[in-house]
């Protein structure tokens, strides 16, 4: 995978969290970028709002989980979805965010998404 992103603390290495997941979630974020992909997907598909991630056309949803990906205890799971050149491929960067300052892990998160760069 070929992204490149401000690092934060902490973060996940691949698509594998760090190991101790309560411990990164004190701080308010845990982060995670991966690529996939399966037949007909299509960014016009995905969940979210349009916006653009280094130049790259990209969806970014956030909600409340109800259950998934997101560790118990997140308050807010946001999604982001960038299209990679294969056809039906896609990065995702999941950001499982816990309070009690929602603002400040938002924030982070939005900051590591300007910075990030599709090589």
């Amino acid at each position: 995978m070929l992204v490149a992103a401000r690092r934060l603390q902490p973060v996940s290495k691949g698509a594998h969290p760090v190991d101790d997941t309560e411990h990164s979630l004190r701080y308010g974020a845990l982060i995670e970028w991966s690529d996939g992909g399966f037949g007909g997907w299509t960014l016009a598909n995905a969940s979210g709002k349009r916006f653009t991630v280094d130049g790259h056309p990209a969806k970014e949803a956030v909600f409340v989980p109800a259950h998934g990906a997101c560790v118990i205890g997140t308050a807010r799971e946001v999604t982001v979805f960038v299209p990679r050149a294969a056809k039906y491929n896609y990065y995702e960067m999941r950001a499982c965010l816990r309070g009690p300052d929602l603002t400040q892990g938002s924030a982070e998160v939005q900051s590591m998404i300007a910075s990030t760069k599709i090589l």
